[in-house]
């Protein structure tokens, strides 16, 4: 069975036409000059207003590019890229601009140290999108206030900058930095990985909660597949670039059509402790990986 037949099997299990959000189809992207170096092939990607989507695949799947694809950073080879009504990958200059100050599509990065500005205090890093969008100060004043007290923080950290508090609390800042926009569709890169486990299992809840409360839609992208168990109700794995696995959370769990979910899921110990795998037994599933999808690591 090919790749590209693994993914439409798993993609038909896994759409629904309910409150459909995100639609992304036969996405094809390359990098560098010239025709460029293919990065991700025929991807198929729906999120429904109100579900988490866990995106996982080892560093360098395609992960991080599809997200910048979704949000027009980089070209679109072929394929599309729609949110509700609008098709963003036929979006232009002008108008691709205008569509990213609604705000319906937000990106909170994975190290928040390095996203947020440093020399800012938290009211003015939370704020910096309405201010672009015009808002008034006394209208910014309370956005930020309440979305701080959305993500669970105190405002008065409004008055520190980010290096005067925690991790964790850096990252419910930069998810408070999106939540203020009043996003349809929330993009998280891999938001627990410099978390210890308190403060990830903190943030995780978080999003959860933020999915019931507010029924965004929400793409968690992450290398580690017991971390997003327990919040996703979707999970897509892309391995070199293409869609291998696509369904329910619970069945990619229980019945993965895959060799590399399977590994994924057995080197997972919290997961499934009666499947987890030796050093030799995982080798043996990567080349079988490699064989099934005609690629030689």
């Amino acid at each position: 069975m090919s790749a590209t037949e693994i993914t439409r099997i798993g993609k038909d299990q896994a759409t629904s036409s309910t409150a459909q959000l995100l639609r992304v189809r036969g996405l094809n992207v390359s990098l560098g000059r010239g025709h460029g170096v293919p990065i991700l092939h025929d991807v198929d990607l729906d999120v429904a207003a109100g579900e988490i989507v866990g995106l996982i695949g080892e560093t360098g799947s395609g992960k991080t590019t599809l997200a910048r694809a979704i949000l027009g950073l980089v070209p679109v080879r072929s394929g599309s890229v729609t949110l509700a009504d609008t098709q963003l990958s036929s979006l232009r200059e002008n108008k691709l601009r205008a569509f990213r100050r609604t705000g319906q599509i937000q990106y909170v990065f994975q190290d928040p140290l390095r996203s947020l500005d440093p020399d800012l205090p938290v009211r003015d890093i939370v704020g910096e999108g309405l201010a672009v969008r015009g808002v008034s100060r006394a209208e910014r004043a309370d956005a930020v206030r309440a979305a701080l007290e959305q993500v669970g923080l105190d405002p008065a950290l409004a008055d520190r900058t980010p290096g005067q508090i925690s991790g964790g609390q850096r990252q419910r800042v930069s998810i408070a930095r999106a939540l203020v926009m009043r996003p349809r569709l929330l993009i998280c890169d891999e938001p627990v990985s410099a978390l210890d486990v308190s403060n990830r299992n903190h943030i995780l809840q978080l999003l959860a909660d933020l999915r019931d409360e507010l029924g965004v839609g929400v793409i968690v992208i992450s290398h580690d597949l017991g971390a997003l168990a327990s919040i996703t109700d979707s999970i897509a794995v892309l391995y070199h670039g293409r869609l291998v696995e696509y369904g329910s959370t619970k069945d990619v769990f229980t019945a993965p059509r895959h060799t590399y979910t399977r590994l994924l899921i057995a080197s997972v110990p919290s997961i499934n402790a009666a499947t987890s795998i030796d050093a030799e037994r995982r080798r043996e599933l990567r080349d079988q990986v490699a064989r099934e999808t005609g690629m030689v690591e």
